[in-house]
């Protein structure tokens, strides 16, 4: 394997007999990578009030996806890595938020929680899921790529032919036999205290605990096997309640963390405007 027809960059490369990468040390190189999301992407990284707020907007087409870390292990890492390596052999930015940023070709196979020591230090590979911090996939030409929540447990995929790809896998049973908010179904859980309202409640309060529970989600259920039947139960209730007029305005608006896209795709479904603008 030829690095340099590879990388139009030698700088730190790290070389085995498996793998060749490159960390991205230049600082020039990395902050032009961070000021593209944050600018073109509008960014938002999150770590309290994470549930009310949109934390990134990704070009069309793009889909979202609701995946629990628990579903997510090697095979799967090397079955999301495959699906790169079908789209194209091109390189790719694989990069955690202040963490260690890299460039590679997925043909690499670079192994699930891949990490290595130089100089005294150890240098970790971001897996394709955000465990611990957001995670980004993206192609040298930013034509397509993966986004990863770590606390959403939620990945967005960017460009049809990935999104195609993703697809075909999460609707595999064996490999995403997933439940959805599965937690809320567990011996024990009790209903999160700011997700309780009272007869005193206002609309906007409403509906800020509406999404932050994941209710756009719930205008996205297909199959309700899917999904845990007491957050069923209660998002199902909230939004009746909310349509139902239960919760009077008080003048305030909430701060809708729907981005453009999701408003769109909303609106297409003829969901009630009070629960878009």
């Amino acid at each position: 394997m030829n690095i340099n027809n590879l990388f139009n960059s030698g700088e730190e490369i790290v070389e085995t007999e498996r793998l060749i990468m490159r960390r991205i040390i230049n600082d020039d190189e990395y902050n032009t990578i961070w000021d593209r999301l944050f600018t073109e992407f509008c960014f938002k990284p999150l770590y309290d009030d994470w549930r009310d707020h949109p934390w990134i907007k990704v070009p069309q087409p793009s889909k979202a996806y609701k995946i629990a870390s628990s579903y997510w292990d090697e095979k799967t890492e090397m079955m999301v890595n495959s699906l790169f390596e079908k789209v194209s052999d091109r390189a790719v930015y694989a990069l955690d938020y202040q963490h260690d940023c890299f460039e590679y070709n997925p043909s690499e196979h670079i192994p699930y929680q891949y990490s290595y020591e130089e100089g005294g230090f150890n240098f970790y590979f971001p897996t394709y899921y955000p465990n611990g911090d957001y995670h980004f996939f993206i192609d040298k030409d930013w034509t397509y790529g993966m986004f990863g929540h770590p606390w959403k447990q939620e990945i967005v995929v960017w460009g049809k032919e990935l999104i195609e790809q993703f697809d075909k896998l999460n609707n595999n049973p064996d490999v995403f036999d997933l439940v959805h908010y599965e937690e809320w179904d567990k011996e024990g859980f009790s209903v999160p205290e700011e997700f309780i309202l009272s007869d005193k409640s206002y609309l906007h309060e409403a509906i800020k605990v509406f999404y932050a529970a994941g209710g756009y989600d719930f205008f996205k259920v297909k199959n309700h096997k899917k999904y845990a039947s007491n957050w069923l139960d209660f998002i199902g209730n909230l939004y009746a309640q909310i349509e139902a007029g239960k919760y009077k305005s008080d003048g305030q608006s909430h701060e809708s963390p729907l981005s453009d896209m999701e408003k769109e795709s909303l609106r297409k479904q003829d969901v009630p405007s009070i629960f878009i603008d």
